[in-house]
């Protein structure tokens, strides 16, 4: 999974890189894209883990539901 958020980062940055054009990103160094990827990468994470906290919720409330006796109405 990390992999693909260091691609999903790169081709962030790549894009943004783009954007500013070449001036502009000659300006910033590589260090500095390096920490934009980094934080772009440690935000997906986040995000990711959220997700998964809200899935598992989402999971234990259909096996809470599942263990009623269905009245077959």
């Amino acid at each position: 999974m990390s992999q693909r958020r260091q691609q999903c980062a790169d081709k962030i940055v790549a894009r943004f890189r783009q954007t500013l054009g070449h001036d502009l990103a000659g300006q910033i160094s590589e260090a500095q894209f390096n920490e934009l990827k980094s934080l772009i990468r440690e935000a997906m994470a986040e995000e990711a883990g959220s997700v998964a906290v809200e899935l598992q919720q989402v999971v234990e409330t259909l096996r809470a539901g599942q263990d009623k006796p269905e009245l077959g109405l």
